[in-house]
């Protein structure tokens, strides 16, 4: 059963391409296919089968989308950008920075990470920050 609006997105990282809204179901088999033919392309191909065939359908987080690139040394995050994805530019409120900050925090350390760059995004609703990807940058 999907409830929409939902996002639809591969389980392997992609750049943030074939990340989709589906707002219907008509959007959601368009979204499906498109990114069914993104995983089927050669750039994808030495990856395996099950890989390039499985998605996650998820459930989407209104708020603010923001980014956040920084760099780990011994488990210790140094941020060193902090901004909104929709409006760059944009300041983030101190008490919003700070949550952010916190959860981007715990995700890191759950996962596991401990040195080099990273890039995180997170999404904040009214209900809180929600950590979408944790991911080291090349």
């Amino acid at each position: 059963m999907v409830e929409f609006p939902c996002m639809i997105k591969p389980l392997i990282p992609t750049g943030g391409r074939g990340v989709i809204r589906a707002d219907d179901g008509a959007a959601f088999l368009s979204a499906f296919d498109d990114v069914r033919t993104l995983l089927a392309s050669a750039e994808f191909a030495r990856l395996e089968q099950d890989d390039r065939t499985t998605m996650l359908i998820e459930g989407y987080i209104d708020g603010w989308e923001f980014a956040l690139e920084g760099q780990l040394q011994h488990g210790a995050l140094n941020t060193q950008a902090l901004f909104d994805t929709e409006e760059p530019g944009t300041m983030v409120p101190e008490p919003m920075r700070r949550d952010i900050l916190d959860a981007v925090g715990r995700a890191i350390a759950a996962i596991g990470l401990h040195h080099g760059p990273i890039v995180a995004r997170c999404r904040v609703a009214d209900r809180g920050v929600y950590v979408m990807s944790v991911v080291p940058a090349s």
